[in-house]
């Protein structure tokens, strides 16, 4: 266990399940006589259950989300007939309302006053639409989810919370998808909101995995929508998704292992997936002019995955299971008589889905 899970009272920070675990182990241990009951007790006392998701916040973040839509479902069904400065009003007295609320309730009611602060954002966001429209700005819609973005940055900072950090990566997301769109500017502000979501997540959100995950989602979609804006073919896209994505599983890191391995697995493998096509695959001899690129770049990604498969890694056991289909339904359908096609692709899904779970198995055997 790392320095970064003990929290200020000196405790270790631990999942409720791996703490029931760790608790029914001990106890096993004290009935079979090997550690005495105050022992247990003082083990136990060094560790802290990490907060996860419980009944209450789920309803209080309901709540939150049902109310904002009940104000701004009011607000927009009677916008025609409301004046101009009462519209604005409306918005304003929302937002502050909402965050006062929260602020007055955070000591005692620190649950109800975090959904008072994500009403607040949700108001704010529409407040940026509804002000828009109401004084006729013409933009482009992926800069009002800009503006959403940055407005939700000062609220990660003074809740440290992780949920509106993955709610402020997924607008600057939708805000970085209009590099597809012709006519419109480049998303420069993504590759200053990438940065600063790892250091938000290091320095502030205390190193979440989730956050880790959804930032290197936002760089990945970042560098694909960037290939879009400039045209490239999906070859190259491809090709560059292939590299990305193993250097992601390859980067040596003890916490954040299991992510880059997961999701580097997830994007090389959809990238290997679309370069077995003809179209795709031709990248290396019109980009390159060296056709024989391509299947040295293969015959390297194949030892690759033979290799991790060899270390009994489940997502180089997906990849292979996915290719081999791949190429079963490519080069057999023209070939055998519709029943046994069939059957053959049941048969073959039936045995990659044993083999992925015999290989998970032998994970959990050794962990």
């Amino acid at each position: 266990m790392e320095k970064n899970d003990v929290n200020q009272k000196g405790h270790r920070m631990i999942s409720p399940s791996r703490f029931a675990w760790l608790k029914q182990e001990l106890l096993w241990h004290e009935r079979e006589g090997r550690i005495q009951a105050e022992q247990v007790r003082a083990i136990l006392s060094d560790y802290e259950v990490r907060g996860g998701l419980n009944f209450i916040r789920v309803l209080l973040v309901i709540g939150a989300l049902l109310v904002g839509v009940g104000v701004l479902s009011f607000i927009a069904g009677n916008w025609s007939e409301l004046p101009r400065i009462v519209k604005f009003l409306l918005i304003l007295c929302g937002l502050v309302g909402a965050y006062v609320a929260g602020w007055r309730l955070e000591r005692s009611y620190p649950k109800t006053a975090k959904s008072l602060y994500y009403i607040g954002l949700a108001i704010f966001g529409a407040g940026i639409f509804l002000i828009g429209q109401m004084f006729h700005f013409s933009s482009h819609y992926s800069q009002a989810f800009l503006a959403w973005a940055i407005g939700a940055i000062p609220l990660i900072f003074y809740l440290k919370d992780k949920w509106v950090a993955l709610f402020a990566i997924t607008l600057m997301g939708v805000y970085t998808s209009a590099a597809w769109d012709e006519g419109v500017d480049y998303p420069f502000l993504t590759l200053a909101m990438v940065p600063l979501s790892y250091w938000l997540n290091e320095r502030v959100l205390g190193k979440s995995k989730l956050v880790l995950f959804f930032a290197n989602g936002l760089a990945i979609y970042l560098i694909w929508a960037t290939m879009g804006y400039f045209h490239l073919s999906g070859g190259v896209m491809s090709a560059v998704l292939l590299v990305l994505g193993v250097t992601m599983a390859l980067l040596p890191s003890q916490r954040y292992a299991a992510v880059l391995k997961w999701q580097g697995g997830m994007v090389h493998g959809l990238a290997a997936v679309f370069l077995t096509f003809p179209e795709y695959w031709q990248v290396w001899e019109r980009t390159f002019g060296f056709a024989g690129l391509g299947v040295l770049v293969a015959a390297a990604y194949l030892a690759l995955i033979l290799y991790w498969l060899k270390k009994g890694s489940l997502p180089a056991v997906i990849i292979t299971c996915v290719l081999i289909f791949r190429f079963y339904l490519d080069l057999s359908y023209d070939f055998l008589p519709k029943s046994l096609y069939f059957l053959l692709a049941g048969g073959l899904l039936i045995g990659c889905g044993f083999w992925i779970e015999r290989s998970r198995k032998k994970k959990g055997e050794r962990a």
